[in-house]
């Protein structure tokens, strides 16, 4: 347990990607230079196989509804991969707030004295400002905002989705274990459901808005449910531009009366024309079959002009 970085490769289309990969996993190359990673080759027979799948999807976590268009480019990638053949199976997965909680308490677990250690002497980026502010909180102050934030007669700081995570850590080794065994529930009941629907993979929004002023990231970090959701249960990922903000779906966003859902929705309007990708999750060891997804998906938007 600890707070290890997750790499990842970055590529002008999804054919990058999986030629990078592919190189990777190519004599080994991985495990050269990192004995502890398992030797599983490249398996061109998933990645070029033309059978057709069973794909999972949503388009929204309740916990962080999606602003904008997002559930439309999502939609519309369902309806995409529909009409290569596929078969597409509406899904439901944990709940949101439990998800980030399981999350939260492993990055706060110490808390945040090793990002305190990091941060020390480093000029941070701004939209890490209130992070290194929040790190540097007592915990009393922590449980305090918590509170306060689920108390809707404070308008102001009213955001329960902030506020379930602000004063997440484990003070107690016993809690640190109570949360890995957490983990391996939410792990679990996620396989099972995959199981149950016989899924091959799932389609779903990356983040609940597109591209955003470089300053409020920091400020919504309960946005990155879904991607998160997919670290904590150890699924692979990726992710392919399918769409963009038009701007016409922001004013009707419902926001709840949270401060953090109305700080999405103001700052989505400064969005408009930004990309909006589908995230594509395979089951563990299984990139080769997100990655055959996320090509069939830029193959799509290119041969039917969707960028054009």
């Amino acid at each position: 347990m600890g707070l290890d970085a997750t790499s990842g490769i970055i590529g002008y289309n999804s054919r990058v990607v999986t030629s990078v990969f592919k190189s990777m996993l190519g004599d080994n190359f991985h495990t050269k230079y990192d004995p502890k990673i398992p030797p599983i080759p490249w398996n061109p027979e998933i990645h070029e196989s033309t059978r057709k799948l069973r794909i999972g999807y949503f388009s929204s976590i309740p916990f962080f509804p999606p602003v904008g268009d997002t559930i439309d480019v999502v939609e519309k990638a369902v309806e995409a991969l529909k009409s290569l053949g596929h078969t597409l199976v509406p899904i439901e997965i944990p709940e949101g707030a439990r998800l980030m909680r399981c999350a939260a308490n492993f990055l706060l677990a110490d808390q945040s004295l090793r990002l305190n250690k990091l941060w020390k002497g480093e000029q941070v980026a701004k939209c890490a400002e209130l992070n290194k502010l929040g790190a540097r909180c007592p915990t009393w102050v922590l449980k305090l905002a918590s509170f306060l934030m689920h108390r809707k007669m404070l308008s102001f700081l009213y955001s329960p989705a902030l506020g379930s995570i602000l004063d997440a850590g484990a003070f107690k080794s016993s809690e640190l274990w109570d949360n890995s065994g957490e983990q391996k529930k939410l792990n679990e009941e996620m396989l099972a459901t995959w199981s149950k629907l016989q899924l091959d993979c799932c389609l779903c929004p990356v983040m609940p808005f597109p591209a955003i002023p470089v300053n409020l990231p920091g400020l919504l970090p309960v946005a990155a449910v879904y991607t998160m959701t997919w670290n904590v249960v150890n699924f692979p990922a990726g992710v392919v531009k399918f769409g963009t903000e038009s701007g016409k779906n922001i004013d009707n966003y419902d926001n709840r009366g949270d401060q953090a859902l109305k700080m999405s929705q103001q700052a989505c309007k400064e969005s408009i024309g930004s990309p909006i990708g589908v995230q594509v999750v395979g089951l563990p060891f299984k990139e080769e079959l997100v990655l055959r997804v996320m090509e069939e998906l830029d193959n799509y938007a290119i041969e039917n002009k969707l960028f054009a």
